[in-house]
């Protein structure tokens, strides 16, 4: 069967059919959401195609605080027939998962809030006053403005167990918004990079029937809006029709438009020093880094809110290219770009990156080149969680093939993940520990190998240095062991 099940699938009619499953004492469930750039391959794309939550059918979290319901993702445990169906990595963790628990299970859920939500839910304030819960409803993708400035995961707890982010912590995060209050009870953040994965350009022409096969300087001219229509893309061929160009951006706070960006300032700014070929001379960055210094904007014809939202405003609109994750385009067949050649189904592979321990990015940019800065961890939290926070650097690129990238993390507390504002339960931490161990193919349990991923995703790769020294097959299990009660 298919790595991406299709979402035609009826959870109903399946989880009507359900023989007796296996009876187990007690549940480790872990509550979390985020990014949705590596929802299909945490958690698969079998769930309803406008839910933001997927979540086990059988798991805890039912109807959230706020009385909303929850998506309907198949997701197997041990001895589930419906296992078979769900070959993503939550999954298969779930599925392995009973032997360091004795007679428990771990079950997950995850809810695609946007990296700002899901970094806002874990570091900001009180709960539940102006900065949000993660007992909130999740949300749906449709109709727009379910979700709101801040919803939730519907959860039962006020706080997550974790959160996946494509846009790393920040200064404000952790320095502004978490040790304003929180770091009292949780000590410190903890952030694991994941998975790799490629940013792709999902694109709708009409009629145009070649391979849209456009170079960087025209990804370039595209998205800051010097190009408006098809005909003057002058890397197409064959040339390209009289059609408008729609940009769809995202309208949430996005760690891929984090990744997308930065590949911008990158690749936008530098390598045409300082400024688009098209742009006067002397202009400073032409592109910035959306997330920490909006004031240089990419152009948004459509707004959009999430990665399959992006996609399925693509599809909606002629003339339409957006960016969004490797994985909502190719299960949804989507038409996409082609970068300088290089196909992100076939040649990405995310190779060539450096990484950063002790490091956060820093809420500002540097006028030259439109990337942000970075700043230490707090040295004190430093001496009590020593690389706890490991980032990829914010001018790495990848060595070669699909240029255009995002590194994906999850990140929780060092300390308190046993207390009850996450639910009180003693083994949640060591569940943690052990889904980012699976990730990472690190330790014994459980003692099968992590999931294929499906195209256009890698698994980080340990071997690649550390800035300071080492590699991370150093620096990715001390940042997990930080992970405590």
């Amino acid at each position: 069967m298919s790595m991406l099940i299709k979402k035609a699938i009826s959870a109903v009619v399946l989880s009507a059919a359900l023989p007796t499953a296996v009876v187990f004492a007690a549940d480790i469930p872990l509550y979390g959401g985020g990014a949705t750039l590596p929802a299909v391959p945490y958690v698969g794309s079998t769930f309803a195609p406008d839910a933001r939550l997927s979540t086990e059918l059988r798991n805890l979290a039912g109807p959230s605080k706020a009385g909303a319901g929850i998506g309907s993702a198949l997701v197997p445990f041990p001895g589930d027939p419906l296992a078979f169906l769900s070959p993503m990595i939550f999954d298969s963790y779930m599925a392995n998962t009973v032997a360091p628990y004795a007679t428990d299970r771990v079950r997950l859920s995850y809810c695609q809030t946007g990296s700002g939500t899901g970094k806002s839910l874990l570091t900001v304030g009180s709960p539940g006053v102006g900065n949000g819960s993660a007992d909130l409803n999740c949300g749906d993708f449709n109709p727009p403005g379910t979700l709101g400035a801040l919803g939730g995961f519907s959860s039962v707890n006020d706080r997550p167990n974790y959160i996946g982010t494509d846009a790393p912590l920040s200064s404000t995060d952790y320095i502004t918004n978490f040790n304003a209050g929180l770091n009292a009870q949780k000590g410190g953040l903890v952030q694991v990079p994941t998975l790799v994965a490629a940013v792709t350009l999902p694109v709708r022409i009409d009629g145009y029937s070649s391979p849209v096969n456009i170079s960087v300087a025209d990804v370039c001219r595209i998205f800051k809006g010097t190009i408006t229509n098809w005909n003057a893309v002058t890397s197409l061929s064959p040339t390209g029709p009289n059609l408008a160009i729609r940009v769809v951006s995202r309208s949430d706070n996005s760690g891929t438009t984090y990744a997308f960006s930065n590949f911008l300032a990158n690749r936008c700014n530098a390598a045409f020093g300082g400024v688009l070929p098209d742009a006067p001379a002397g202009t400073a960055a032409v592109f910035t880094n959306q997330t920490y210094n909006p004031t240089t904007k990419l152009r948004v014809d459509i707004a959009a809110s999430g990665n399959s939202g992006v996609v399925t405003a693509v599809r909606g609109q002629n003339g339409a290219i957006g960016y969004a994750d490797a994985g909502d385009v190719f299960a949804t067949s989507t038409k996409y770009a082609l970068v300088a050649g290089q196909d992100p189904q076939t040649n990405f592979t995310g190779a060539g990156l450096s990484y950063l321990i002790n490091t956060l990015v820093n809420t500002t940019v540097t006028t030259s080149n439109g990337i942000p800065t970075t700043t230490a961890v707090p040295a004190g939290q430093v001496t009590s969680y020593p690389g706890a926070v490991v980032v990829a650097s914010p001018t790495a690129n990848v060595s070669g093939g699909y240029p255009i990238f995002a590194v994906t993390y999850l990140a929780t507390y060092a300390r308190g993940n046993n207390q009850a504002d996450q639910g009180a339960n003693a083994n949640a931490a060591s569940a943690l520990r052990g889904l980012l161990n699976f990730i990472h193919g690190l330790g014994t349990a459980p003692a099968v190998p992590a999931p294929s991923l499906p195209v256009g995703f890698s698994y980080i790769d340990l071997s690649s240095p550390v800035v300071s020294g080492g590699t991370l097959a150093t620096a990715v299990p001390n940042a997990i062991s930080q992970i405590q009660n």
